[in-house]
This record gives C-alpha cells, sequence and structure tokens, in this order.
C-alpha cells in the first residue's frame, strides 16, 4: 500500500514540477511596411500557450523543458492581416522567431476558397474575415448559406432566418411549420464573443392550445399582399420564431472576424444545445475606418465601423453602426423590413505583462418588420413583427503564471428585447354570442355588436441573464500533454411583457369552438439552467502518429431535471496526408418558456341561445371549460451524435468527409387528446318583455380535444458531407472546388394520427374522427455545389462560377401506419380496432382515406434542378473593395407541375444583382 501511495505521489510530483525549466522563445510582430504591430495575439495551441505583442511589438513564450527537440506550431494573427502559422524546431533554449504579416488582400498569391477546419470539433468549419468580406451579406444567414447541403440563395432578408444543421424536413404549406425543423433550429446554439443568444424566454405567438406548436404563429399569405405574376411560394410569412432557433436576420456581418460552425459533437463547455453551435467572435482591436454600402435588388445596406486606440493605458474601442432596407417588392413597397444595429466593444490589458484582459460590449437594434396596407386597397391586409433589443456583456480574463492553472475566466451578460406583434381583423355581422368568464362551468351569455374589429396582439419582452466561471490548466504526464478547461455555467429566462392580447367581446373567428384570454407573460416563473463541466484536450503519440482526444464531461440542470452529456471528439494521423476521425457525444436542449408556460385554453359550447333581437328578451347559457396543464415535467430534448471524418491533403488537393448519424429524441410537440363531456339541454319560453323561462331537457354528449406539450417526437438522421478542392492551375489561374451532401431523416411521434371524417353527414354512426399508429416519415435532401475561383494577383481581382445542383428533397411516408386503431362516431362512442378487418365498413373507410393521403404524399415528388450564380471581387488601390454578385445569372426557371397539386413550383427566383463598395479610411 505505502508503495502505491508514493507512486500517486511522484506523479503528482511530475505533473506540478514540470516547469522547473523552460524553453523562451521570443521576438517581434510587424506588418510588411516594418510598422510594429502592438496587440497582435502568438498562440501554441498544443499546449495553450499566448502572448499579446507590446507596444514595441514583442512577445515572449515560455515552453516546458519536456518540449526541447520536438516541433511547435505558432500561429499569428492581428485584425485586418492575413495569419501565420509557422512550424518551429526546437533545438534550443533561447530562439528567436519574427513574423511579418501581410494586410488581408486580393494582391497575396492564396485566397481560401473554402470554409477551414475548425479546432473546436471534427467536422466544424471556419469562416474568416478574408471570406466573410468577398462574399456580401446581409446577415449571419448569407454566409451560412455555404454549409454543405444548405440552399444557396440570394443575400434576402425578406423570410424568418432560423438555422438548422444536419436535418431534412417533410415541406409545410400556407402558416404552418415542421415541428421537426422548428425542434433542430431551438436545438442550435448561437455564441457571441463568449455569450450565448438563446431563444428561450420567446413567447411572441399564438396560443399553442388552439393552433398547436406548428401553427401558433401569426401569418400572412404570400396572395394577401403584393403584385402578382410569376409562380412563388405557398408558405406564409410570419416575422415570429417562437419555438425556434434565432432570427438571424438580427445579426449582421460587418465586425464578425470570425465565425465557427460545429455541426458535430460541440465541446462539453457549450451546453442548452442538441444540433450544434455557431460561434461568432467580433473584432476587438485597432483597425482602419471601413465604411460599406451594399445595393441589392432588393435591398439596401449602409456600414461604418472603426477600431481605435484610446492610448497605453486605455485600451482599444471598436465602434459600428449599421442600416439595412429592403422591400420584397420595390414596385408596391407593401412588404417590408429594416434594421438598425450598433455595436461598441472595449477592450484592454492590465499589469506589466498585460495578465489582466477585460472586454465590455454593447449592442443595439432596432427592426421594422411589417407588412403595410395598400393605399390603393381599403380591404387589404396588414400586420407588424418590429421590436427592438439590445445587450451588453463583460468578459474577464486572468493570465496565471501557475505550474497547473493558467488561466481564469469570468463572463457575465444580459439581453432583453421587446417585440411587438399586431394584426386586425374586420367583422360585419349581427350580434356576437361570448361570455368572459375564465372558470369552467355553465354561464350566462352576453351579447355585443357584430360589426368590430378584432385583434391579434402580443407583447413580448425576453430578459436573460448568464454567466460563466472557468479555468484553464496545463499538464504533462509522461509524453502525453493535457489542455484541461472546467468549470460552469449559470443562465436565467423570464418574460416581462404585456402577453397576448385577447377580449373575448370582440373574438376571432379563427378559433372555432374555443375562445382566447388575455395571457400576461410576467406572470409566468423564470427558467433556470444550470451547468458544470470538464474536458482534456490531449495531444499523444501512437505508433510514432499523432493522436489527438479530446473527451469531456458535463452536467446540466435544465427545468429542474438532471442530464450528463459524454462528449469526445479524437483525431489521428494516419501520415503527414490523412488524417481520421471519430466522434461522440450526448448534448441536451432545454425547453422554452413559452412550452412550459403556453397559457390556458378556453373551450366555449353554446348550450341555449334564444335570442330574438331585443338583449333584453334573449337569454343564453354556454358551457365554459378552462384547460391548463401542469408542464413541469417536460424534459429537455436530447441530440445523440456519432460520426467518423477523413481529411487528405497532398500536392495542393484537399479532401474532408464526414459520415455521421445524430439522433435526436424527446423533442417537443402538441399533441391531442380527447374526452366526452356529458352536458345538459335547455329549451327556452319567450316571455314579452322579458327575459324568457329556461328549462333543462336532458343530456347531450361532446367531445372535446386538449393540446398540451409532450416530449413526443424523435427523428434518427444519416448523411454525408463532402468537400473537395483542387490544386490552382497555373495557366488558367483557377482553382475548382466541390461540396455535396446527402442526408436521410426518419421522423417519428409516440402520439397518434388523427383524421376527420364525414363533417357533411349526420347520422349517428358515422365515423367523425379516426385513428392511426404515430405517423412516420422519411425525408431525404441532398445538395451539391461546383465552384471555380480565378484569381489575379497582379489584377487584385477574383472571379467565381458556382454551380448550385438540388438532387433530392422529397419526403415519404410509411404504410405500415395506415391500419387504423380506433374511431369516434357522431354518437361520440369510442370503438377499438382489434383486429383490423379489410371487410368491415368502418375498417375499410378508414383505410382508404388513409392509405389515399399516404399515395398523395408518396407520389413522385422529387424535383432535380440547378441555379448559376456569379460572383466577383476588386481592390483598387489601398481603400477601395469592390464585390459583385447576381444569383441566378442565367434566368433558369424551371417549373415543375404534379398532378393533383394546387399551382406551379418555381424553385428559381429571377436575377438577384447585388455589389458591394467598401472604402478604408
Amino acid at each position: 500500500m505505502k508503495k502505491e501511495y508514493w507512486t500517486i505521489f511522484a506523479s503528482l510530483c511530475l505533473v506540478l514540477d514540470v516547469y522547473g525549466q523552460s524553453v523562451l522563445i521570443q521576438g517581434k510582430v510587424t506588418d510588411n511596411r516594418k510598422a510594429l504591430l502592438s496587440g497582435s495575439t502568438v498562440m501554441l495551441n498544443q499546449l495553450d500557450l499566448s502572448s499579446i505583442t507590446n507596444n514595441r511589438g514583442e512577445y515572449s513564450l515560455k515552453i516546458p523543458n519536456e518540449q526541447l527537440g520536438k516541433t511547435i506550431t505558432l500561429s499569428v494573427s492581428y485584425l485586418g492581416k492575413k495569419g501565420i502559422e509557422r512550424t518551429i524546431l526546437l533545438d534550443s533554449v533561447k530562439k528567436v522567431e519574427n513574423f511579418v504579416l501581410q494586410d488581408m488582400s486580393l494582391a497575396l498569391d492564396e485566397v481560401a476558397v473554402q470554409a477551414k477546419k475548425g479546432e473546436l470539433s471534427n467536422s466544424s468549419l471556419v469562416f474568416d474575415r478574408e471570406m466573410i468580406e468577398r462574399y456580401p451579406a446581409l446577415s449571419v444567414n448569407d454566409l451560412l448559406n455555404r454549409l454543405p447541403n444548405r440552399k444557396n440563395t440570394a443575400p434576402s432578408v425578406q423570410d424568418m432566418q432560423m438555422l438548422t444543421l444536419r436535418g431534412a424536413f417533410e415541406e409545410t404549406i400556407s402558416g404552418s411549420r415542421n415541428a421537426d425543423e422548428l425542434n433542430n433550429a431551438f436545438g442550435v446554439a448561437i455564441v457571441m464573443d463568449d455569450i450565448t443568444l438563446g431563444n428561450n424566454g420567446n413567447m411572441q405567438g399564438r396560443n399553442p392550445g388552439i393552433f398547436g406548436m406548428s401553427g401558433a404563429t401569426n401569418s400572412i399569405r404570400p396572395s394577401d399582399y403584393g403584385l402578382t405574376g410569376r409562380p412563388g411560394t405557398t408558405k406564409s410569412y410570419s416575422g415570429e420564431n417562437v419555438f425556434g432557433g434565432v432570427d438571424l436576420r438580427q445579426i449582421p456581418v460587418e465586425n464578425i472576424e470570425r465565425l465557427e460552425v460545429i455541426s458535430g459533437v460541440a465541446p462539453v463547455r457549450y451546453g442548452d444545445l442538441s444540433n450544434g453551435a455557431v460561434i461568432i467572435e467580433r473584432q476587438a482591436g485597432k483597425t482602419p475606418a471601413f465604411f460599406r454600402l451594399q445595393v441589392r435588388s432588393n435591398a439596401t445596406s449602409y456600414g461604418l465601423s472603426k477600431g481605435m486606440r484610446l492610448g497605453k493605458k486605455l485600451g482599444t474601442v471598436n465602434a459600428d453602426i449599421g442600416y439595412v432596407k429592403s422591400y420584397a417588392d420595390n414596385r408596391d413597397k407593401l412588404k417590408q423590413y429594416d434594421r438598425v444595429n450598433g455595436t461598441l466593444i472595449w477592450t484592454n490589458y492590465f499589469g506589466a505583462e498585460k495578465r489582466l484582459k477585460q472586454t465590455l460590449s454593447g449592442s443595439y437594434n432596432k427592426v421594422i418588420d411589417r407588412v403595410n396596407k395598400d393605399p390603393d386597397d381599403p380591404q387589404s391586409n396588414a400586420i407588424s413583427f418590429g421590436g427592438w433589443g439590445w445587450n451588453a456583456a463583460s468578459r474577464t480574463s486572468y493570465k496565471l503564471d501557475q505550474e497547473f492553472l493558467k488561466n481564469i475566466n469570468f463572463n457575465v451578460g444580459i439581453s432583453s428585447s421587446q417585440q411587438n406583434t399586431y394584426r386586425e381583423h374586420y367583422y360585419n355581422d349581427a350580434v356576437v354570442l361570448y361570455t368572459d368568464s375564465v372558470q369552467t362551468g355553465i354561464v350566462e351569455g352576453q351579447y355585443a355588436p357584430g360589426q368590430y374589429t378584432a385583434l391579434d396582439a402580443a407583447d413580448n419582452r425576453p430578459l436573460n441573464l448568464n454567466g460563466r466561471l472557468e479555468a484553464n490548466a496545463f499538464a504533462i504526464t509522461g509524453s502525453i500533454v493535457h489542455k484541461i478547461n472546467f468549470g460552469a455555467n449559470y443562465s436565467y429566462d423570464i418574460n416581462r411583457g404585456k402577453g397576448r392580447m385577447a377580449d373575448p367581446s370582440i373574438p376571432k373567428k379563427d378559433l372555432g369552438s374555443r375562445s382566447d384570454r388575455y395571457y400576461d407573460f410576467s406572470l409566468i416563473h423564470a427558467l433556470q439552467n444550470f451547468g458544470f463541466y470538464a474536458e482534456d484536450a490531449a495531444r499523444m503519440k501512437l505508433f510514432n502518429k499523432d493522436l489527438a482526444i479530446r473527451a469531456g464531461l458535463r452536467w446540466d440542470i435544465m427545468n429542474g431535471h438532471s442530464s450528463f452529456s459524454p462528449r469526445t471528439n479524437i483525431n489521428y494521423a494516419l501520415s503527414k496526408s490523412t488524417q481520421i476521425g471519430l466522434a461522440y457525444g450526448l448534448s441536451f436542449k432545454s425547453p422554452g418558456l413559452a412550452q412550459l408556460y403556453p397559457g390556458p385554453t378556453f373551450d366555449e359550447i353554446i348550450l341555449l341561445n334564444a335570442y330574438n333581437g331585443r338583449e333584453d328578451e334573449s337569454t343564453a347559457l354556454i358551457y365554459l371549460r378552462r384547460y391548463e396543464k401542469d408542464n413541469s415535467n417536460l424534459k429537455s430534448s436530447m441530440g445523440q451524435t456519432i460520426e467518423s471524418s477523413l481529411s487528405w491533403t497532398k500536392h495542393g488537393h484537399y479532401l474532408r468527409t464526414n459520415l455521421f448519424y445524430k439522433k435526436n429524441a424527446r423533442s417537443i410537440n402538441t399533441v391531442t387528446a380527447h374526452e366526452v363531456r356529458e352536458l345538459p339541454t335547455y329549451s327556452a319560453i319567450p316571455v314579452p318583455g322579458a327575459k324568457p323561462v329556461i328549462s333543462e331537457t336532458g343530456i347531450k354528449r361532446y367531445l372535446l380535444s386538449n393540446q398540451y406539450f409532450d416530449n413526443s417526437n424523435s427523428s434518427s438522421n444519416f448523411g454525408l458531407e463532402v468537400m473537395y478542392s483542387a490544386p490552382r492551375i497555373p495557366s488558367l489561374m483557377t482553382t475548382f472546388s466541390a461540396t455535396a451532401a446527402f442526408t436521410f431523416a426518419n421522423a417519428n411521434s409516440s402520439a397518434l394520427n388523427s383524421l376527420e371524417f364525414n363533417a357533411e353527414r349526420t347520422a349517428l354512426d358515422d365515423i367523425v374522427i379516426g385513428f392511426f399508429p404515430a405517423k412516420s416519415t422519411k425525408n431525404y435532401l441532398s445538395r451539391a455545389q461546383f465552384r471555380s475561383s480565378t484569381h489575379f494577383p497582379a489584377l487584385r481581382l477574383i472571379i467565381e462560377l458556382s454551380a448550385d445542383c438540388e438532387l433530392y428533397n422529397y419526403s415519404k411516408t410509411a404504410y405500415g401506419d395506415i391500419i387504423p386503431v380506433g374511431y369516434y362516431t357522431r354518437d361520440y362512442e369510442y370503438h377499438v380496432i382489434d383486429p383490423f378487418d379489410i371487410t368491415n365498413p368502418k375498417h375499410l373507410e378508414l383505410y382508404e382515406k388513409r392509405k389515399a393521403d399516404a399515395d398523395r404524399v408518396n407520389a413522385d415528388n422529387n424535383y432535380m434542378y440547378w441555379n448559376f450564380n456569379l460572383n466577383m471581387a476588386k481592390e483598387i488601390g489601398k481603400n477601395i473593395y469592390l464585390s459583385f454578385n447576381v444569383y441566378n445569372f442565367l434566368d433558369y426557371q424551371p417549373r415543375f407541375y404534379r398532378a393533383g397539386a394546387t399551382g406551379v413550383k418555381a424553385p428559381n427566383s429571377s436575377p438577384n444583382y447585388g455589389a458591394q463598395i467598401t472604402y478604408k479610411f
């Protein structure tokens, strides 16, 4: 036993004494004009070491003596400069390495044609400032269109933009939304400057107990506004993103320095996600002033940014402002989207060795998102979704001169916004019968005039507070190098909005037998989530080949439920040109406030309506049923991913593939349960000059439905992603590249599927609702892109042509789901089907209708088509950068029609032109 204790003690001493001696690397960082670059970052990622250059452009790194005789890779970066990576042999205890950084320019021999491989995951992709500058974008969404299997569309802010990763979904029409698509987007974390931009507190929408999760948004059909003349979308527009992801239209790209997309297994420091993450780093440091003007077919964008040094001890400040004005159609200017945004970031280092780094940031944005009333049509529809938001954050990092602990970081953030929905509905009826009661029971109805204006209105004010405390450590055990990260995070979400506005005396007519009441958002409870995590990014040799293992464990407490998330990314170098990877991970996404507290629903059944045109001689009895389910047991949705990767680089060829399986379980959706109520019937005897005399006459049965949230949905996603770029052909000055991906998704639900029958018939034994096994849908999605990039460094010009092909995008439903399991007849008796008998007329009626629906879905509905795009960028002198692009520059607009469809499908829009000029002061 003593020997074991001494072995453990000796191992600890080995870890804690590794820095007895050090190798020193020092040098200067300058630009090509020999100007000193103060504030440059020199990183040694293998050992988690970094240094910031001082006012003389000098840096220094102390490296453990065990690395003597080995090779390391230093990376150097500075805002507005092209980064450098240099491999260095540590052949002495003191090394001098100087770096010269070039301006990011088209005059350089090499420019990136594809997103780079990231460091945070085996399959992550990085978009740096060089790529961002070359492709004009109105929002982050336009930049992310270059991801594998994502449709490449013209830059626009006219549609809701939520990011989904590694999923395929059944297409929806009208105002409904696909629940699996919403869950995927809700589970993608958007992290900006290490602060999560969440959607947990968003409650802007209609009552999901009435409309279900898929239909609980205020929307407007394309046919209700604007000019027509060509086939277009059948989807309604809504500016509400409740139950979904962050609206990416509100994130401009002008001040983004780096963006990394993690589609696979994310490090454990990122929680409250189930489908990946987007990590955004904004510019913080000295930069020239930039003015950007972008003009597109339906939008104009302005931007101004500047990073300045306040003095030797006051740090640097970065400021940017932007404005976007857009119309869906410039001819009528009815559908409008405007955005004003501004950001201020202050950064400073304290101490002689700049150990303490403090960053304060704040952002503001205001959005006008509406469909205006047509001045030439007094009956036209109008709706608005506008609002504003702000956020502020403090990030503190202290570099320790310790043997084990290297950094301690503390981040806090706050964000608040207000989004308002407003829409008017005009009605012209004789009279309205209503009740304003809010409790279950039989109540006397009231009468009101039938000429009125009803409102769809919501006042949504989510507030989020979040914080993170973490530490970074470093250790060497034998030949294994460990980079250790551990910490905790906390988030608090509440909604202080006035709520959903409703007045039962002026009801909306699309609620059926239900009615709505005012629902005050500020009365709900806050959502609090806690997370604790630890991770080790280890590097070692296996069979004399590099092996990297990032492994960690996360513990979350979300909505009072505990979950554990093990995650690992393994990378092994088979040779200098070939690497293979394997990753596995679990992740969990908390339910949002709109799912935990959807609000009550009210069923109104008119038992008696004795109205003769005079209110004082009329009476009515209404049965009001209030339904409100306790959702405190709603669990976090889960994502489970396993993926393998391969990357190969040789002689200028670059190939990268990712093969993945992702299981989404416990995804949240509304499900419907039915119940039968027996209620009294009444008759009324008129009395001149007085209320009628009421008497009870019997009992009648009614069928009521309850919609509530449940962890009912799941999906299995299989896919392959391939990215390839060829070496540059000198004679053509051209590089060819290609991206292709395929995703198969099998979506399921634990809730029974139901269909309504025989609405026009009256027999008591007629089927009114049939029930079938939970619907299973198979979705297929595959897209490819082929690109040529012709670069003339001497002319500072690059021309890119791309051909985008949609290979598969269709859905199939399983015929095993068409066998009925039960039904209600008009007398509201439930009949169980066991066994199914095809000779039974009732069973056959159910089977044939469900089969007809399945046949319609399974008809050949895949359309393969191409789209061709042109992009050009040109530098003029040292101050002007021009870029020009055309979406669908060949004006290729194929039309597709399927038998039984209500219209023609036209997937490509007419050519969309855009140009941007950037002037550097």
